[in-house]
């Protein structure tokens, strides 16, 4: 199948159907399609209806071999750690060391549209930068093996671990940010990239 793909063009990415979708198997066409035109990577923004990061990316990520995928961008506040953790440790193992873990600080916009305001604890509130930093590290921890063993900003975490750590190499960690300075240094000093949003 590699013979009816274009040449790969290193500075070009996607956004698979971008917005609101009521049919995510587009996701997957645009993924394929985006494959066969030569795009490096595509990333897929989150929705908590029927546009989940998990089960469309790994289906575009079945349905392809070398296009890079990217979640853009996740909220950290919204997953446990080992959630996030895990979804990034399979879909690296599983498919070829070619996924892009993509998080942001997030807001609380989503989170009064979908009725979720008032729900206690970090669930989708805005983190700080210290938090996210925090987040960032745990991640990286859980990847490495490690027993984290964790009380701050980005919550507490008594002795949390995977069981079955990644045996590959971990997925890179892109940081969704709007431009502006603080984002910026933080991107540059704990992230391997940044995807800039609008």
């Amino acid at each position: 199948a590699d013979g009816h793909l274009a040449p790969v063009i290193r500075d070009l990415s996607i956004f698979l159907t971008a917005g609101r979708q009521t049919q995510p198997r587009n996701a997957l066409t645009e993924a394929v399609e985006a494959e066969r035109l030569g795009l490096r990577r595509a990333f897929l923004s989150e929705r908590y209806d029927t546009k989940l990061t998990g089960p469309l990316l790994g289906g575009a990520a079945a349905l392809t071999s070398r296009i890079e995928l990217g979640s853009g961008v996740l909220a950290p506040g919204a997953r446990h750690p080992v959630l996030t953790a895990a979804l990034a440790a399979t879909m690296q193992a599983a498919y070829g060391e070619r996924f892009v873990l993509g998080i942001g600080r997030g807001n609380t916009n989503w989170m009064e549209t979908l009725g979720l305001a008032a729900e206690p604890g970090p669930l989708g509130k805005a983190y700080s930068f210290q938090a996210f930093e925090d987040y960032i590290d745990i991640m990286r921890r859980l990847w490495s093996g490690e027993v984290v063993h964790y009380d701050g900003p980005a919550g507490r975490y008594d002795g949390i671990f995977m069981a079955d750590p990644p045996r590959c190499k971990p997925p890179q960690i892109w940081y969704g940010i709007m431009g502006g300075p603080r984002a910026a240094k933080v991107a540059a000093r704990v992230a391997d990239g940044a995807l800039l949003l609008d």
